[in-house]
């Protein structure tokens, strides 16, 4: 039994890719394991209300502004400081130009998005005059959130280019600390600010730690430069695109949430509690996995060429494709009980827990397209092929709201987490047909 178990271990360490992507998962769990516990905390402490509504709407509005940016950002980062290190060029004067030039193009359009939110959701949401007044304080209060968060993404993309994985993984952790000692010590003097306030403080907490784990390893310099170099117009090109594609898909949470406001009050934050609880086992099967097959996938592209990035893919399916359902499956089973443990205990009625728990349910369905959706994006990525995504993006906005508007007549805010759950299905069926495309293009062309 110790002879296999050296052995296992053995092959572990000589596979890089295995063992990164082992050590990134546990780590990103702990990590972003703290960060689950806040929905569940905003629930025991907050109910379920008006007040509740219009903070989970003002932070998913605020989160559509950073991750049109923030994901696309992190991953066009990486193969591009991977060329950088392989020419011996200067990493920090890049890393440092993308985000001067970042910030003030990030502030100007928050502030111009919060000045048109007020008169825009009058049009589109059922908010009463008192919750849209409470929806664009907590925005104007969470609009920091904007670039701070494009700002860790740019600094752990970077990081994780030089294959350092654990810092970036488990620095989501130190900020849901944060946040939560925020929330417990002001929620009864600042209410639903305590939120708002504690997110903002926590990324900057979590931006600090980034810095000083770049100044322990080394890894760069910060030379800052208002230069606009080549380089930093090929980030911006080939950013561009899946930027595009980001608001688009951005855009369905805000376009879920809208349409949820159309079925009464409190829908908005059970949708929000239903989808907290989806994100745990997303972020389990995605997390380490993704992060780490971008890195060395962009690193074996450059060396072995586009039939070998189609190798990796397809064997990163598979074995996803068999963990995402095994998992799914005893999600599905035990879904009720995940529930009731989870919110159970807080000041919820059991009727909402049932709501609640159908949504999750309805939201499970689309967790294995979900991740294999973003595998594809990960060689999209590798290959610089990402005007795709803004197609696709645009395409899931109509998908969705034709899917919620058909299922929500008849599920009620259910419907909406299984209208969610069909155009994942339909985006990941699209983007692998992509994929095998370009790959047979290439292939023809050698």
């Amino acid at each position: 039994m110790k002879k296999y178990l050296r052995d296992f271990i053995s092959q572990i360490k000589n596979r890089p890719l295995v063992k990164d992507t082992i050590t990134t998962s546990v780590l990103s769990i702990i990590g972003k394991g703290v960060g689950f516990l806040i929905p569940f905390f905003i629930a025991r402490w907050f109910g379920i209300s008006n007040y509740t509504d219009a903070f989970f709407f003002a932070y998913g509005v605020i989160l559509f502004l950073s991750i049109t940016v923030a994901p696309a950002i992190e991953n066009t980062v990486v193969p591009l400081i991977s060329q950088l290190i392989n020419k011996k060029e200067d990493v920090g004067s890049f890393v440092s130009r993308v985000i001067i030039f970042l910030i003030p193009i990030l502030l100007l359009f928050t502030c111009v998005f919060i000045i048109l939110a007020r008169p825009i959701l009058s049009m589109i949401t059922k908010f009463d005059t008192e919750s849209l007044n409470l929806i664009i304080r907590l925005m104007i209060e969470l609009s920091p959130l904007a670039v701070l968060l494009v700002i860790s993404s740019i600094l752990a993309g970077s990081m994780n280019t030089y294959k350092k994985f654990a810092t970036p993984a488990l620095s989501p952790a130190f900020r849901a600390i944060i946040n939560l000692l925020i929330i417990f010590l002001f929620k009864d003097s600042w209410g639903v600010y305590s939120i708002a306030r504690g997110y903002v403080i926590g990324e900057i907490f979590r931006i600090c730690i980034l810095l000083w784990s770049i100044r322990k390893h080394h890894l760069f310099s910060w030379r800052f430069s208002f230069k606009f170099s080549d380089d930093l117009k090929e980030l911006f090109i080939i950013t561009l695109y899946p930027v595009l594609g980001m608001v688009a898909v951005g855009l369905n949470p805000i376009i879920d949430q809208t349409m949820a406001t159309w079925l009464g009050p409190t829908k908005v934050s059970v949708l929000s509690y239903a989808d907290r609880l989806y994100t745990i086992p997303v972020t389990f099967l995605s997390s380490g996995v993704i992060v780490t097959l971008l890195s060395h996938w962009s690193e074996r592209y450059q060396k072995h060429g586009a039939v070998r990035l189609s190798i990796d893919v397809n064997k990163a399916i598979k074995f996803i494709l068999l963990a995402s359902s095994i998992l799914t499956a005893g999600l599905l089973l035990f879904s009720k009980i995940i529930v009731y443990l989870v919110y159970g205990r807080g000041a919820l009625t059991p009727h909402v827990l049932n709501q609640i728990n159908l949504t999750f349910v309805c939201y499970l369905f689309g967790l294995v397209p979900y991740i294999l959706a973003r595998v594809v994006i990960r060689a999209l990525v590798v290959l610089k092929k990402l005007h795709f995504l803004m197609i696709v993006g645009v395409l899931r906005n109509v998908c969705n709201i034709v899917f919620n508007y058909m299922f929500m007549k008849r599920l009620g805010v259910a419907g909406i987490a299984l209208s969610t759950s069909f155009v994942t299905l339909i985006e990941y069926v699209l983007l692998k047909q992509y994929f095998n495309k370009i790959i047979v293009r290439n292939s023809e062309s050698t």
